[in-house]
């Protein structure tokens, strides 16, 4: 329980756990804005950022100001190859993810992040909003699920960019029960990803 005021949060290849109390037990996920989360990160704007590469998992989390505009590999809370078959794990559930100068979650090169390979796997049940360039990104990934999520403020300022859901040379991805709007050029953006499911979602 607390406030962690962080520059940059590494975890190299060992296990990172990060859990809040859930705020609303009986409630629907995510749990809304307006309920305070017991753990909160602080980052600095346009220089904090986080970079995972071993089992990673947070839970009941507010976290703000994480990323560093089009810096590569830095730009929010970073996912690096998580794979099941390797036994490295990414799980970001009930979080309210908010003010990264440029994307909220960003996983590269990651395979198989979703409950039909393991339980608690994923990006499930966040609210992401008021990011500069990307609410979630996936990049380079594979079999792996963005489900329940609120979306939404992406680049509320100025310029040709502001995307909710983005996928790039992704593939058999599963995007559904999301809810993705007032994103100001796309709400769900695939370049070079075919092959994946866009069920369900409500993109407005």
């Amino acid at each position: 329980q607390g406030v962690i005021d962080s520059y940059i949060l590494n975890n190299l290849g060992g296990y990172l756990y990060i859990w809040g109390i859930d705020p609303e037990p009986n409630a629907p996920k995510p749990s809304p804005e307006t309920v305070k989360r017991n753990v909160i990160i602080n980052g600095v704007w346009n220089y904090s950022y986080m970079q995972f590469y071993g089992t990673s998992d947070l839970r009941h989390v507010a976290i703000n100001n994480i990323g560093k505009w089009r810096t590569v590999d830095k730009y929010g809370i970073c996912a690096f190859n998580m794979t099941v078959d390797a036994a490295r794990r990414l799980y970001i559930y009930d979080c309210d993810i908010s003010s990264s100068v440029d994307t909220g979650i960003y996983l590269k090169s990651c395979d198989k992040m979703n409950e039909s390979w393991w339980w608690n796997l994923g990006v499930s049940s966040n609210i992401v909003r008021f990011c500069n360039y990307n609410g979630v990104w996936l990049d380079s990934t594979n079999k792996s699920d963005v489900r329940n999520c609120k979306i939404y403020y992406t680049n509320q300022y100025s310029g040709n960019v502001g995307y909710g859901i983005l996928l790039t040379n992704s593939a058999q991805n599963t995007i559904k029960n999301n809810e993705v709007y007032r994103n100001r050029i796309y709400g769900l953006y695939l370049i070079d990803s075919d092959r994946n499911l866009i069920f369900n979602n409500k993109v407005h």
